[in-house]
């Protein structure tokens, strides 16, 4: 294979797949920025709140900022085209474990 094929080959799997490289770069940065924004606010409308225990502000608030980016992640790996149903399996599971353990307390 010589160098020519090689670079003809790949100009053609970067224009073929410019779009969804793009729209999943821009589903990236937006889901980042969304997640950091919304924690932000949560933690500041939990700290300003009387009624709320101060010390479960910031786990609620981290805890709305990683499950937006575990979405934004899945969104923008089905946009690169990896299947997504085991990785949203997994995760289903693991909310299941986690609510089977929590059950008792």
């Amino acid at each position: 294979m010589d160098l020519t094929t090689l670079t003809d080959f790949f100009n053609q799997w970067i224009l073929s797949n410019a779009y969804s490289m793009a729209t999943g770069l821009i589903a990236l940065v937006f889901g980042w920025y969304l997640a950091g924004f919304l924690a932000n606010q949560l933690r500041r409308l939990f700290t300003r709140s009387k009624s709320i225990d101060p010390t479960i502000g910031p786990v609620l608030s981290q805890l709305v900022r990683y499950t937006i980016l575990i979405i934004t992640a899945v969104i923008v790996l089905s946009q690169f085209g990896v299947a997504t149903t085991s990785i949203l399996t997994v995760i289903g599971a693991a909310g299941l474990a986690i609510a089977l353990a929590l059950q008792g307390t």
